[in-house]
């Protein structure tokens, strides 16, 4: 029994030292010392040249995207704040993104982009009514399944 609970403690002590370790490790720390930022999670445009960083800001509590260049990580633009979570799409030629705003579990707004220069992008238009639009003209028949299927129940669909 004694060593059955020692064995126990042990994996529960390596579990908390673990969370530790990575929460430490994803923190950014500015010229004092203090946790500054939070990085959740990074991916890069097609091409490679972009980073793209998905920060908690320690300080205001916004979740944040910012672009990097990958020739000069260190320093970058602000693309915009969210709200619970998010993606970037690009295109290939990284003149063109799109933020896909999961602002709830069933709620997006697609938020078209356009390169201004450098990492600089400027919002041209959020798409989700043109986005539904299109789905409607292109999916008559799928669109009638799915409500049929869910009984008019709101329905988020990713293609």
């Amino acid at each position: 029994m004694k060593r059955t609970v020692n064995v126990f403690y042990l994996c529960v002590m390596i579990t908390i030292l673990g969370l530790l370790h990575t929460s430490a490790s994803n923190q950014c720390y500015g010229d004092n010392n203090t946790p500054q930022n939070i990085l959740l999670k990074e991916y890069t445009s097609p091409e490679g040249n972009i980073i793209v960083r998905h920060i908690v800001d320690v300080k205001k509590g916004d979740l944040e995207i910012w672009l990097y260049s990958s020739k000069n990580p260190s320093k970058g633009e602000l693309l915009r704040s969210y709200e619970i979570d998010a993606d970037v799409l690009f295109s290939y030629d990284e003149t063109w993104l799109v933020l896909n705003d999961r602002y709830g579990s069933t709620d997006t707004d697609p938020i078209l982009f356009k390169r201004v220069k450098g990492l600089k992008y400027e919002e041209i238009e959020n798409l989700y009514g043109k986005a539904w639009d299109l789905f409607e003209k292109t999916h008559k028949k799928y669109k009638a399944l799915v409500f049929k299927k869910y009984k008019r129940k709101l329905v988020t669909v990713h293609a």
